[in-house]
């Protein structure tokens, strides 16, 4: 599986309308499906930290890079769900910041989009058997 990063303006507008959201606490996860050909190999991913949410820079750079890390890892942790369910974009949302970048860890962030995620395959997955 291969994870790579959504670029262009277009390509996220697509990501964010045609995509189903999912809430856990203050990650929101966008999840784009593309029609079902058997398994997704390329997922594109995306992190968003607004500056009204977060004003310091290094704040918002450091949540982006967690994010990331975190997004990685529940992506190759479980592969197989995500090849089945054909999800081919991923936009992850974050609304919330504390005052200070070490304030934040690997660990304040990983079980919200875990969650959130994991929500998403279910419900794709749930989606894909209904078809």
């Amino acid at each position: 599986m291969v994870i790579k990063p959504l670029k262009g303006v277009s390509a996220f507008r697509i990501a964010v309308k045609s995509g189903r959201q999912f809430l856990a606490g203050p990650a929101r996860i966008t999840v784009a499906s593309t029609k079902w050909d058997g398994f997704s190999q390329i997922i594109h991913v995306a992190v968003i930290v607004g500056k009204r949410s977060c004003p310091k820079a290094v704040v918002r750079v450091r949540i982006r890079r967690l994010l990331r890390i975190a997004v990685r890892d529940v992506i190759t942790e479980h592969q197989d769900l995500f090849r089945k369910s054909a999800i081919n974009s991923v936009v992850v949302a974050w609304r919330s910041a504390p005052a200070l970048p070490s304030l934040i860890h690997l660990g304040d962030v990983e079980p919200y989009v875990k969650d959130a995620m994991l929500q998403s395959l279910n419900s794709m997955h749930s989606v894909r058997d209904e078809a």
